[in-house]
């Protein structure tokens, strides 16, 4: 799984000036810490993604893709 600073830079890369940094990459991986890479069954579900989406946004749930799409090498962590 790439580290918070590879998703903040591809969401940056993606969105521009939109996104929202380094601290919703945070967010997003809440759970990492105390549970490592399972942490994926709770931060990682749908219902997260309409809660994110409820609360945050279309750039929200865009900055949400993103995040699942570089967990799951499902796009480039671009250099």
């Amino acid at each position: 799984m790439p580290d918070r600073k590879t998703h903040a830079r591809v969401s940056r890369k993606v969105l521009g000036h939109r996104t929202m940094r380094e601290w919703f990459q945070g967010l997003l991986d809440e759970h990492s810490a105390s549970w490592g890479p399972y942490h994926r069954t709770i931060d990682h579900t749908w219902e997260r993604m309409g809660t994110i989406s409820k609360l945050y946004g279309e750039v929200g749930f865009a900055e949400w893709l993103i995040h699942i799409a570089l967990d799951y090498d499902l796009m480039p962590g671009w250099k």
